[in-house]
């Protein structure tokens, strides 16, 4: 028998969130080619007599290698919180992941969207 399809918007949105909820691992795909592009320097050259550790794109590489091990401690916990049936750990896992991800690929983000927008209403 066929079912008939019911708009149920609590559960789209429900859904929605566990598929967003993904977007912080999938993130981990973007490491061969930030990897590469730190190698080869396309990502920029110190001004003349700074020290390659004073740079924005230095401090930004160092805080993306963070972010591996603090997904892993993220995805542990998560685990173990959904197995023993700790909420309140869970929804603080998920902060904690979700705010790591902003401050790793937040500026990075904010800076595509800003060169994507026409030229008289780029702020920068």
């Amino acid at each position: 028998m066929l079912s008939r399809f019911v708009w149920r918007p609590r559960d789209v949105l429900r859904n929605l969130v566990e598929a967003l909820d993904v977007v912080p691992y999938v993130m981990v795909l973007a490491y061969p080619f930030a990897f590469f592009a730190w190698m080869t320097g396309l990502i920029g050259e110190p001004p003349p007599g700074a020290k390659a550790e004073d740079t924005w794109w230095f401090v930004g590489f160092l805080v993306a290698l963070l972010y591996l091990p603090s997904l892993l401690v993220c995805a542990l916990t998560e685990r173990w919180a959904r197995k023993h049936g700790r909420s309140r750990l869970l929804l603080i896992t998920r902060t904690a992941r979700w705010v790591h991800f902003l401050v790793t690929f937040g500026p990075i983000v904010f800076l595509i969207l800003v060169i994507m927008l026409p030229p008289r209403w780029q702020p920068i």
